[in-house]
């Protein structure tokens, strides 16, 4: 299903590619159609370093007991889903140290923990994504989890499944990165002995050359944010129109000597090391990036343990083991498979027949089972037992438009909160299958979000007709009103959109439901006069954010000027609240400053919480070392290895 992007959370549009969205993106329908989406959170502490460089060398002491790490030694018990103490406790030890089985076990668990090197990991999907391999042209997290194999960056996500996946760790860098006190300036250092996948040094020039690519919006689609944080009027145009002679122009990056690269923002943004964690944040060799651009698309120079060794686009990709890299210098990757194989197949239906047959071992975008193919999944104990019911990250929301009356008042739009049976939603959108009952914006993989918050209800969902005429009376609409609720033209959203005109209608509120097609209706959604113009004054949509912060899911909602600002709030006490969070670099702060932003939220009622979204994926019984990880939304590809 064809959808357009989302604008970046910093207010510049991202790319236009299709059918794969940017991130945040409203999510998929349902129908099994959509990609993954993404949401996610906590950065490591202003003066953690220490710490983390302690984290580090205790990971580091957990690759050097890996038993086959260095000499590609197989250690396997007889039994299909056995694996050898010592190689099972390793593998626990570097993952989070608990593990998990049968449905949902790979929550917050790892299912057959493993450190066994060797075989063949087989992927599937049914297209690529656009810009699948260059991390400056892609934004959905399928190529994102797939690039995590062959690039590093300065820092990267723990390991590991539940929340302790959420940790930034250094990767490239020894630590997590030094800041100054006024948080403008932000130092790094690399480890040594880097290479590329080609044996050349990676070097502080390779990763500000990485980031300058991205300024290159002509060439390139992928996440704005470094031109939105590091430009600060330059109009710098990208290194293809660099006239600095080494092509390394780019002012607010400075890299005083080959092993350390220094950023200096405008104002304190507390989540930058969020955003270099995004792999256009990964570091890109000059001498590898000719035409423009345009080869280095196809066929990437990596820096991790992986690298391309054949991509024919829209049909196969082959990984093999980079033979420069160093497991010394990797806290993160495990690197079990000898190789890695993906392809693209016709359709969703072949590659839900590939995995469930045993022919392939995942489906790299994770929500992209059909309904039939979830129903069987679910009937079967032994597929059903090889499953996780995920959360996508993302939360289904009505936004409500202040530009469209009388949504101007608040207390009109507190009706509409208490008069939705968000419980009806579900069962329109699948039932419990499709995702839990959301109560305030921030979802349950977010710093910030509140389990135990429910403000206009219970946590069942279900609708409060006292309160909702109480607000409309408050409101000076006691009879209702009348209103257009929008959304996209597919079967189960259209559901969606009924049973909440039918609760409504039980207050009073006479809902007209409008289902456009999904161009036509994100057309209008950014668009602040269109929406005025067509009278929207309800729309059922979704949204996920980037990275698992507070900040970085609800800036872009609530932000004024920002085209994801659907319901055009410019709420004083919220605007300076969301200010002093932005800038707060306490981590426990951070998040609870958000915590109390998304109930200020709440009570502007801009935005009704709908779904927290689920999906289910399903993985081979082969796979080792599954668990998913809530920043991607889906299987960790860097942890997985094959049962010989």
């Amino acid at each position: 299903t064809s959808r357009p992007p989302a604008p970046s959370a910093l207010g510049t549009p991202p790319p236009s590619d299709r059918p794969h969205p940017p991130i945040p993106v409203p999510a998929p329908d349902g129908n099994g159609n959509g990609t993954r989406n993404r949401a996610r959170r906590r950065w490591i502490a202003v003066g953690a370093g220490a710490a983390v460089l302690a984290l580090g060398v205790g990971l580091m002491a957990v690759f050097a007991s890996l038993p086959g790490q260095d000499d590609g030694r197989h250690h396997h018990d007889a039994g299909r889903h056995t694996t050898a103490p010592p190689v099972r406790n390793a593998a626990l030890q570097l993952h989070g140290g608990k593990e998990g089985s049968g449905f949902n076990g790979g929550l917050g668990a790892v299912v057959r923990p493993s450190s066994t090197k060797g075989g063949t990991l087989r992927l599937v999907a049914d297209f690529p994504p656009a810009g699948m391999l260059d991390p400056a042209a892609s934004y959905d997290t399928t190529s994102w989890d797939l690039q995590r194999l062959y690039l590093r960056k300065l820092v990267d996500y723990a390991p590991a499944p539940g929340p302790g996946g959420r940790r930034l760790v250094a990767d490239l860098a020894t630590d997590t990165g030094e800041v100054s006190p006024n948080g403008l300036t932000w130092t790094f250092h690399l480890k040594p002995r880097l290479t590329f996948d080609n044996g050349t040094p990676i070097t502080s020039q390779d990763i500000k050359y990485g980031i300058e690519r991205t300024f290159d919006r002509a060439a390139f689609s992928g996440p704005s944010y470094f031109v939105d944080l590091l430009d600060q009027g330059q109009h710098y145009p990208g290194p293809y129109k660099d006239s600095d002679p080494d092509r390394l122009g780019l002012r607010s990056v400075a890299t005083p000597d080959d092993a350390t690269v220094v950023f200096t923002l405008a104002k304190p943004f507390a989540d930058f090391r969020y955003v270099l964690a995004l792999s256009m944040g990964a570091p890109i060799p000059q001498a590898a990036d000719t035409g423009d651009g345009k080869d280095f698309r196809d066929h990437p120079v990596g820096s991790g343990p992986y690298k391309v060794a054949a991509y024919d686009p829209g049909t196969s990709l082959e990984l093999v083991r980079n033979p420069f890299w160093k497991q010394s210098t990797d806290t993160i990757h495990s690197a079990l498979p000898d190789r890695i194989d993906l392809t693209f197949l016709a359709d969703q239906a072949a590659v839900d027949n590939a995995v469930l047959s045993g022919t392939a071992d995942l489906d790299i975008d994770a929500s992209g089972a059909g309904d039939a193919t979830v129903t069987k999944i679910l009937a079967d104990d032994r597929l059903k037992a090889d499953t996780d019911l995920v959360y996508s990250g993302a939360t289904r929301f009505l936004s409500l438009q202040t530009s469209v009356a009388p949504f101007d008042n608040e207390q009109c739009r507190q009706a509409v909160q208490y008069a939705v049976d968000r419980a009806a939603v579900r069962t329109a959108f699948g039932g419990p299958n499709s995702g839990d009952v959301a109560t305030t914006m921030l979802p349950p993989t977010t710093d910030g979000h509140d389990p135990d918050a429910t403000p206009y209800g219970t946590a069942a969902g279900l609708a409060d007709p006292d309160a909702a005429t109480t607000s409309l009376a408050g409101c000076g609409a006691p009879d209702g009103f009348g209103v257009t609720l929008a959304g996209i033209n597919s079967a189960k959203t259209e559901a969606a959109m009924q049973a909440i005109r039918s609760a409504l209608a039980d207050v009073g509120i006479k809902v007209k439901v409008t289902a456009v097609d999904a161009t036509a209706f994100y057309d209008t959604l950014q668009s602040p006069a269109r929406l005025k113009s067509k009278n929207w004054g309800m729309v059922l949509t979704s949204w996920s954010a980037d990275w698992p912060t507070g900040g970085g899911f609800l800036r872009a909602l609530i932000q004024p000027g920002s085209p994801t600002d659907y319901a055009g709030l410019d709420d004083p006490g919220v605007n300076t609240a969301v200010d002093r969070a932005g800038a707060q670099t306490d981590p426990a702060r951070a998040t609870a400053a958000w915590k109390a932003i998304d109930r200020q939220v709440m009570t502007a009622s801009t935005m009704v919480p709908l779904l927290y979204e689920r999906h289910l994926t399903y993985h081979s019984p082969r796979l080792t070392n599954v668990y998913e990880h809530q920043v991607l939304g889906g299987v960790d590809l860097t942890a997985l290895g094959v049962e010989p």
